[in-house]
């Protein structure tokens, strides 16, 4: 969120101008003050298409009931631990925590608090680098080469999206170098385009294939990999692809 994520000063004045004490939970607000937070949040950050935001930030919230796992009770909170550990290539801390070892919950909480810091960093990048976004007529692309890990990319996409930094009516595609051969594809979609347009797990698969790599997925995540020398062979392909399929 433009102007709050990673920015403590922000966020504690926010939720002090409310009112609210600073260790206040989401799960402690009636509903009224759940709206007011809301919409300050909303007010604050200034985005175009506040609805992605509202959906991706408010919901059902599911507590654990069991005393098995070991971490956060907010099921929300505890697939964002896992998801961490697996993006950092630390499978088994999230599998132990999930096991109930304490002291791998901890590890695991960790793990989160630094992923989550680098998503932050790539957040902010992102915005300061608004015009490394392409767009074709069909689709909007980001090209981050090497500036980041590329298993991060997907997710990147996937908050740009629900955060209303990039406009949700066209998909977006991220690439992603991996080595001097190989190129990482990942795409995300709105629910709303899919309605009228092709599923992105078929457009990769058809179009990797057709480029000697390979790739798949949902009808709003997918991925591929792609020779590297065949990148720009890929954005028009897939343009022309989408053109043909809405």
């Amino acid at each position: 969120m433009r102007g709050l994520s990673g920015n403590k000063d922000k966020c504690e004045e926010l939720i002090t101008g409310l009112g609210f004490e600073i260790e206040t939970t989401i799960q402690e607000l009636n509903e009224e003050e759940e709206k007011e937070l809301r919409d300050e949040i909303l007010k604050t950050i200034k985005i175009e298409s506040p609805e992605n935001l509202k959906n991706s930030l408010w919901g059902t919230i599911y507590i654990s009931q069991t005393d098995q796992i070991a971490g956060p009770k907010n099921l929300n909170e505890y697939v964002t631990l896992l998801d961490s550990c697996e993006k950092s290539n630390k499978v088994e801390i999230g599998f132990s925590a999930m096991l109930g070892d304490e002291t791998y919950g901890e590890k695991a909480h960790d793990i989160t608090k630094k992923y989550q810091k680098n998503m932050i960093e790539v957040m902010n990048w992102l915005v300061s680098e608004e015009d490394r976004i392409k767009t074709t007529p069909q689709f909007r692309y980001l090209d981050i080469e090497e500036e980041f890990k590329s298993k991060m990319i997907g997710e990147i996409l996937s908050i740009a999206i629900e955060s209303g930094l990039v406009k949700n009516n066209k998909p977006l595609i991220g690439l992603a170098k991996i080595n001097e051969n190989k190129l990482k594809v990942s795409a995300r979609a709105s629910a709303e385009y899919v309605k009228s347009g092709p599923p992105l797990g078929e457009v990769l698969h058809k179009i990797s294939e057709e480029l000697e790599g390979s790739g798949g997925g949902h009808n709003v995540a997918a991925a591929a990999r792609i020779p590297y020398e065949r990148k720009d062979e890929f954005i028009k392909k897939v343009d022309k692809f989408l053109k043909n399929h809405k």
